[in-house]
């Protein structure tokens, strides 16, 4: 039987796993957490003869609910031979939810937090002509965030048909961070197990590209304010971070900060 984690994989729905968090001096465990439910999967048959296994799950359960938002749901996912009128008897949470198998009526798209992203490496690698995933990535992170300020400086060496492939995530750009999100990141998940965060951030992992002529040392080609300026000598873009006193690296006299 396809597990849980292959199954959100499949459907691309990011996920944590075992999460432990401590709330009020109390430890609370859940197994997998998604942006719009927890995930148990439970091994052995649940039969009425078997208290103290039954005792435990309800123990766990109800524990895992003290801090779930409301909207949220939990499954627990259990064998074909468990007794499943008794443990739906036992769980008159709506929210709990009985299972033996894995379909997608599961998935509450509604749910799906917007992409995130705030790395300029990971902008770049988006539109990256090394990057074969990139049809894949369209279409997965259509209406992603990008943070202003490292989009902005993502964008000073891209060439006019990298912008043009930028534009097809049909993003949008904000300076504040989204309350949920998942983070299109090329770490691992970098979550702290807090309390607050657990149910609201989440991490997509992607390989990252460099730009095809890197080696190269791909020149800046486009004005940012407060990013980037142009010298009107020479005409070369240079990054403003990169100037010594404001002067041009190549004609040595013009002030680009007070032109």
């Amino acid at each position: 039987m396809e597990t849980i984690e292959e199954f959100l994989s499949s459907h691309n729905i990011p996920y944590e796993k075992n999460i432990t968090v401590e709330h009020n001096n109390v430890l609370y465990f859940y197994p997998i957490i998604t942006p719009f439910c927890i995930f148990n999967c439970k091994g052995g048959e649940y039969k009425a003869y078997k208290h103290f296994k039954i005792d435990l799950l309800v123990d766990q359960i109800n524990r895992q609910l003290e801090l779930i938002p409301d909207e949220f749901k939990i499954y627990i996912l259990v064998t074909q031979g468990s007794d499943l009128a008794l443990l739906r008897e036992l769980f008159s949470d709506k929210r709990i939810n009985i299972i033996t198998q894995l379909d997608e009526s599961i998935i509450n798209y509604d749910m799906m937090p917007k992409y995130y992203c705030e790395n300029a490496g990971v902008i770049r690698s988006l539109v990256s002509k090394l990057n074969t995933d990139y049809d894949k990535l369209n279409s997965m992170l259509k209406g992603i965030i990008f943070d202003k300020s490292q989009f902005d400086h993502a964008i000073t060496i891209l060439h006019d048909d990298e912008m043009e492939k930028l534009k097809n995530y049909e993003y949008t750009i904000s300076s504040i961070i989204p309350e949920r999100y998942i983070l299109v990141t090329t770490s691992g998940a970098l979550k702290d197990d807090k309390y607050d965060d657990i149910f609201n951030v989440f991490f997509f992992k992607t390989k990252c590209y460099s730009l095809e002529d890197n080696n190269n040392k791909r020149l800046v080609c486009r004005l940012v304010q407060g990013i980037s300026e142009k010298c009107t000598k020479c005409h070369n873009i240079f990054m403003i971070k990169y100037l010594h006193d404001g002067i041009c690296t190549k004609c040595k006299k013009v002030d680009l900060l007070t032109m």
